[in-house]
């Protein structure tokens, strides 16, 4: 979206269908009318590691005469055997990767794959000039490539066989483990409490979660391999210590809507702000996006005029 602002270009917004599972956004609902959009951008996978079929949606937008860009940022170990394939493999026209999120790589390590018949390859490659510093961390780069040397001679073999042992120390604990369409995540539900629960319950013996919402938390997992120097035994250790209260139907869980937003995202210039409280904001136009972290997603536009059914939502 800061990209469309600064182009001053306008965009449709794909409905979304909604997971039962982690009760997120997790494929477009795509029609058949011919579409004039220069690109189409997409996320895969979600933050909770849900998948949807990317394949056919490339194929439908070039047959459209629609390049692809990819939102791949959780897939840089997608390829490796017993994980998901990358988008790569489908012929996306781009695909963005942070190499930090689950590859050994510095913090804001990332890399774009252009496809070599990418439309507007050099123009791209042009434009990341304009944005990219002229002084480069030698540091992050050289980490990119030993981030790429492990996944070239990466061997999941011994990753799934801990995966195991965690997912059945977390079970024998009474927790209810959801295993996503990629492996590297899980989340863990407890009748009758929320994921701030049990992220609470799991932070007293030391362990930290990547987020929690209302139903749920989610874990994501280091790429064991043989020789790092994962504390695995101590973190079954502190599983068993869990102190978990009885399981109760009696505890409501409320989960919040997801906005949908459907039609067009404009830019727009806004020269006169001030500041009040999101709750008396009814009727007025928001100045910025309202983009919650994690997972990173814009639930609100900016300009869009405020109502009440957004304040509920926030």
């Amino acid at each position: 979206f800061h990209g469309l602002d600064l182009a001053q270009k306008d965009a449709e917004i794909l409905p979304m269908t909604i997971s039962d599972t982690t009760h997120q956004y997790v494929a477009p609902r795509i029609d058949q009318k011919e579409s004039t959009n220069s690109l189409a951008i997409v996320t895969y996978p979600n933050y909770y590691g849900e998948l949807f079929d990317i394949a056919s949606f490339i194929k439908e937008q070039h047959a459209k005469g629609t390049p692809v860009l990819v939102d791949e940022a959780h897939g840089a170990h997608f390829g490796l055997n017993g994980f998901p394939n990358s988008a790569l493999s489908f012929g996306a026209d781009y695909v963005v990767q942070s190499y930090h999120k689950s590859l050994p790589a510095l913090t804001m390590s990332s890399v774009i794959f252009i496809h070599k018949n990418a439309p507007y390859r050099e123009q791209v490659m042009e434009y990341l000039t304009y944005f990219q510093s002229s002084s480069p961390s030698y540091l992050l780069m050289a980490g990119l490539e030993r981030a790429h040397q492990f996944y070239k001679t990466y061997e999941s073999t011994y990753y799934f066989t801990q995966r195991q042992r965690l997912l059945d120390a977390l079970s024998a604990k009474g927790l209810e483990v959801h295993e996503m369409d990629d492996p590297l995540k899980i989340t863990l539900t407890y009748a009758g409490y929320t994921g701030y629960d049990i992220q609470q319950w799991l932070e007293a013996q030391h362990l930290y979660v990547e987020l929690a919402d209302e139903t749920q938390v989610l874990l994501v997992l280091p790429m064991w391999h043989k020789g790092d120097r994962f504390p695995f035994e101590s973190l079954l250790e502190r599983i068993k210590a869990l102190k978990l209260p009885k399981t109760t139907n009696e505890v409501s869980v409320t989960i919040p809507k997801m906005p949908e937003h459907v039609g067009y995202y404009q830019p727009v210039t806004l020269t006169q702000m001030r500041r009040i409280d999101f709750s008396e904001a009814a009727g007025e136009l928001l100045a910025q996006h309202i983009v919650p972290y994690p997972p990173g997603i814009p639930v609100f536009y900016k300009g869009e005029r405020i109502h009440q059914e957004m304040i509920d939502i926030m």
